[in-house]
C-alpha cells in the first residue's frame, strides 16, 4: 500500500515539475488557498508564492495530490481541517473608547469538532484525524534545516493531562499548546486586572456583576499587560522599547513574517487557525443561548416572575430545584409545557454541563460555579433551551441539527454527555444568567448587556492572538514557546 502511494505521489511529482505547469484554475485555486490559510488578499498571497515557487509547488502538492492519497474525503479537506480564515471573516467590532479591534466572525468554517468527548462513528474519527494528516504532510515540506531547528514547536502533542482528559482529540501543533499558554496567561491577568478595577471604582458587592463599561477596559489594559510580558519575558525586550503591539511590529519589523520558508507560513496559520474559528463558533453559539435566555426569562417576568429565590428560603438541592421549576411552570406559559421526564432531563445534563464548566471555563475560580445555585442557573439554562427547541449543528454531519435537550426517542441516551456545540452554549448561558443578572435576579437587560461585554472581551484575546501568532515570525513564537514551558516547569516544581 505504501509503494502504491508513493507511486502515485512519483508520477504526480512528474506531471507537476513547476509552477508554469499548472493550469491557471489550479494556480487560482492555490492563490485562493493560501490567501485563505495566511488571512490575507489574494494579491498578496500570490505576491508570496511568486517569491517561493517551489515552495508554492509543494504546497498545490499538499492540498490536490498529498490529502487524495493519504487523508479521507479529501475534497473536503479545508472544511473538515479548520485550516483556511479568509480576510473577510477577520471584521472590527464597536468598543466604547474607539480603540481599533479585530475579532473572527461568525463563519461556517468554523468548529468544536475537536472539543468532542465522544466521536460517535468512524466517519467522524477520520474527519477529526484529517488535520493531523494535512499537519503531518506540510511538516514533512519545510526544508530540512528548518525543520529541525524548530522541531519542538512542530511537534505534533497533547496540549496536556487536563486538556486530554476534558477533550481526547484535542491534540495539534505545538503551537497551539502556546496559543492556549498565552490565553491563559490572559485570563489570569484579567482576572487580578478585575480585582483591582473593582477595588478602586468601590465594587465591593460579591454578588454584583462587573459593570460591562468596566468589562471593556479592564480586557483592554489585560492585553497590554500580556504584550508587555510577552516582549519582556520571551524576547527580552524592555518596557521602554514599545508602547504597543501596532508600534513593536513597526519598530521591530525586520524578523516579522519571515521569508524563511512559504510551506513553515503555512504550517504556523493552519495551527493558529484552529483555535481562532473554535473561539468564534464559541461566540456565535454564545449569541444563539442568550436569544433562549431572553426567550425564557421575558416569559417567566410576564408572569411576574423577576427573581429565583433566595438561598435562605431554598438550599438549592435537586429535590428543591424541581420543586421551584414545577411551581413556575405548574400555571403553565402559553406553548409550553415541562413535563417531569424533561425536567429530569435538564438537571441531569446540568449537572454534566456545570462539572465541566468547573473543569474549563471555571477553572481559575472553581468554588464560586460549584454551589447548588449555580447547578439551578445550569438546569435553568437547559429548560430555556427546551422551551424555545434549541438545536446545534452535528460537529461531523453537513446539515444536521440535533436538540441540546433530547427528546424521549432517545430513550436512555437522553443522558449522555453533551455534544460540544450544546456544551459551550450552555457554558455561554450560564454565564449570561450568573454574571448578567445581580444576585437572584433575571433580567433580560442585564444578560444583553453582559453579553455584548463578554463578547468585546474576548475580542481583546483574538485579537492579541492573531498578531501574536499569525503576523509573527516563527523565531518569536518559539520563544514564546520556550515562555511557556518555563511557566509549566514552574508550576509542577
Amino acid at each position: 500500500m505504501k509503494s502504491s502511494k508513493r507511486t502515485i505521489e512519483a508520477t504526480v511529482a512528474q506531471k507537476y515539475s513547476s509552477l508554469d505547469t499548472l493550469e491557471p484554475s489550479q494556480l487560482k485555486n492555490l492563490v485562493e488557498t493560501i490567501a485563505g490559510i495566511l488571512t490575507v488578499d489574494e494579491e498578496e498571497a500570490l505576491h508570496h508564492i511568486k517569491q517561493q515557487p517551489e515552495e508554492a509547488l509543494a504546497l498545490y502538492m499538499v492540498f490536490v495530490d498529498g490529502m487524495k492519497t493519504h487523508g479521507f474525503n479529501a475534497r473536503e479537506w479545508r472544511s473538515h481541517t479548520m485550516a483556511l480564515l479568509p480576510t473577510k471573516y477577520w471584521v472590527g467590532v464597536e468598543t466604547r473608547c474607539g480603540m481599533p479591534l479585530k475579532y473572527v466572525a461568525p463563519n461556517d468554517l468554523a468548529s468544536l469538532k475537536y472539543l468532542t468527548q465522544t466521536v460517535a462513528n468512524d466517519a467522524g474519527l477520520r474527519q477529526v484525524r484529517n488535520r493531523e494528516v494535512l499537519y503531518n504532510l506540510l511538516k514533512d515540506k519545510v526544508p530540512s534545516a528548518i525543520r529541525q531547528q524548530y522541531q519542538k514547536l512542530l511537534a505534533w502533542e497533547p496540549l496536556s493531562a487536563e486538556a486530554v482528559e476534558n477533550y481526547p482529540n484535542i491534540g495539534d501543533s505545538a503551537v497551539l499548546g502556546v496559543m492556549h499558554g498565552i490565553e491563559q496567561m490572559y485570563y489570569i491577568a484579567y482576572t487580578k486586572q478585575e480585582r483591582k478595577a473593582r477595588e478602586e471604582t468601590r465594587q465591593d458587592d460579591p454578588l454584583k456583576g462587573t459593570p460591562p463599561y468596566l468589562i471593556e477596559e479592564i480586557a483592554r489594559r489585560t492585553s497590554g499587560l500580556v504584550q508587555a510580558t510577552i516582549f519582556q519575558e520571551a524576547w527580552g525586550f524592555e518596557a521602554e522599547d514599545f508602547q504597543s503591539t501596532s508600534n513593536f511590529f513597526q519598530a521591530f519589523g525586520g524578523d516579522v513574517g519571515d521569508e524563511k520558508s512559504l510551506v513553515l507560513k503555512v504550517l504556523l496559520n493552519v495551527a493558529a487557525n484552529r483555535m481562532l474559528l473554535e473561539r468564534a463558533k464559541g461566540q456565535a453559539l454564545a449569541q444563539e443561548g442568550l436569544k433562549f435566555n431572553i426567550n425564557l426569562i421575558n416569559a417567566l417576568n410576564a408572569r411576574g416572575i423577576w427573581e429565583a429565590p433566595v438561598v435562605t428560603d431554598n438550599n438549592y438541592s435537586d429535590e428543591h430545584i424541581q420543586e421551584i421549576m414545577a411551581r413556575w411552570f405548574s400555571a403553565g406559559i402559553p406553548g409550553f409545557t415541562l413535563t417531569e421526564d424533561y425536567l429530569e432531563v435538564c438537571l441531569e445534563l446540568g449537572k454534566q454541563a456545570q462539572t465541566h464548566y468547573v473543569k474549563t471555563r471555571g477553572a481559575n475560580a472553581p468554588q464560586t460555579h460549584e454551589s447548588p445555585y449555580s447547578r439551578f442557573l445550569f438546569t435553568l439554562a437547559l429548560v430555556a433551551c427546551h422551551y424555545s427547541g434549541a438545536q446545534t449543528t452535528d460537529e461531523f454531519s453537513n446539515g444536521k441539527w440535533c436538540d441540546v435537550v433530547p427528546g424521549k426517542s432517545k430513550g436512555i441516551r437522553r443522558t449522555q454527555p453533551l455534544p460540544p456545540g450544546a456544551q459551550d452554549m450552555i457554558s455561554s448561558m450560564y454565564g449570561q444568567l450568573f454574571f448578567g443578572n445581580y444576585v437572584h435576579k433575571l433580567s433580560p437587560d442585564g444578560m444583553a448587556t453582559y453579553a455584548k461585554a463578554f463578547q468585546v472581551k474576548h475580542a481583546h484575546l483574538q485579537h492579541l492572538l492573531f498578531l501574536m501568532f499569525k503576523t509573527n515570525s516563527v523565531s518569536n513564537i518559539q520563544a514564546m514557546y520556550d515562555m511557556v514551558h518555563a511557566w509549566d516547569v514552574r508550576s509542577a516544581a
